[in-house]
């Protein structure tokens, strides 16, 4: 069925095929990619911005975790949630997606911890943020 090695032409396609001429220059020119020196930053931006980023958490860690996960999934603008509800306006916000928002809304004793913070830090000028889930 099948022929023996020794009969097998040799001449393959790759000794027919002539090596086109490159230039190497140009080639490394047109496709390499310069590097970017990373630039360090100062010791003091590094504390100053993470002072910066402390924020408030008022809900448990299980919970806060699964608001921030189904809240960064859903890729959206919190604007546009608020105006996908208000208006019943579906053509942004898909009917599954407000259903896991309406799953997934605040309980009243999460509302009352919140709104106490929101309160108590309205007139503070160096009042920490909420984190993103309490927001």
């Amino acid at each position: 069925l099948f022929p023996h090695p020794r009969e097998v032409s040799t001449s393959l396609v790759w000794d027919k095929i002539q090596e086109p001429d490159v230039n190497f220059e140009e080639f490394v020119e047109l496709f390499s990619k310069t590097a970017v020196k990373e630039k360090k930053k100062p010791l003091s931006d590094t504390i100053t911005k993470s002072k910066a980023k402390q924020v408030v958490k008022l809900l448990n860690n299980k919970r806060s975790q699964a608001v921030g996960i189904l809240m960064s999934s859903l890729h959206l603008d919190m604007k546009d949630i608020q105006h996908a509800i208000l208006n019943l306006d579906n053509t942004v916000v898909d009917l599954e997606t407000l259903q896991a928002l309406y799953e997934n809304r605040a309980q009243q004793d999460e509302m009352e911890k919140i709104d106490k913070h929101i309160k108590s830090s309205k007139d503070k000028d160096n009042a920490k943020p909420l984190d993103k889930p309490e927001q």
